[in-house]
């Protein structure tokens, strides 16, 4: 597990894409998986976003991925702008042929114009691990080590969201490790739960 410093291999992008391909109901997932790849080369060169990953100690694969983001608000315009010309072309055709995009866009659209104001304090945008590796709390370690960096960054506070489930397992993830709802948004064709955590300096940390 490290922050990430290194470039990315494409094997390293591909086990990305394929991640957000398996979350399913993300707008950069919903663009295809060519956007989605040039999703990680802009997150990999972005001074806004800070990437851990996690890799197979045995195989060096890639098989967990934490993004924390420090300008969420701006994300994927800043996405878009960095990607274009091929984003917009890619985004124009996938809209006029995806009914499911067409409407969610209109929810982010919705959620943008109508969601509750928040604070400026970062906010954790991608946390997958893939399949065979779960259960080994690596998702804990990502979530820790992550935490760790926004305290030495001066924030105090660290925001997520999710996907309300039947299960509600991701819900249970976080608040596991002391995240408390404080919003859910209901947007049709799904619901989204705004987590929190206002993180607390060890005495060994600096002040």
């Amino acid at each position: 597990m490290l922050h990430l410093v290194e470039p990315l291999s494409r094997e390293d992008i591909n086990s990305l894409a394929d991640m957000h391909r398996d979350i399913g109901d993300s707008f950069t997932s919903a663009l295809g998986p060519q956007f989605v790849r040039r999703y990680w080369r802009f997150i990999e060169k972005s001074h806004l976003e800070s990437m851990f990953i996690y890799r197979d100690p045995d195989t060096s694969r890639l098989i967990g991925c934490l993004v924390v983001s420090f300008d969420k608000p701006s994300l994927q315009s800043r996405v878009l702008l960095g990607t274009f010309p091929h984003s917009f072309f890619w985004l124009l055709f996938r809209f006029l042929f995806s009914s499911y995009l067409r409407r969610l866009l209109w929810v982010v659209g919705k959620k943008i114009v109508f969601s509750e104001e928040k604070d400026d304090s970062p906010e954790i945008v991608f946390l997958y691990v893939s399949y065979e590796a779960r259960n080994r709390k690596i998702a804990g370690e990502l979530l820790q080590q992550a935490e760790r960096h926004v305290l030495e960054k001066g924030y105090d506070i660290l925001y997520t969201q999710t996907v309300q489930t039947a299960i509600g397992k991701s819900i249970r993830f976080y608040s596991k490790y002391g995240y408390v709802a404080f919003r859910i948004s209901d947007f049709g064709i799904f619901r989204l739960t705004t987590l929190k955590k206002n993180l607390v300096r060890k005495n060994n940390q600096s002040q």
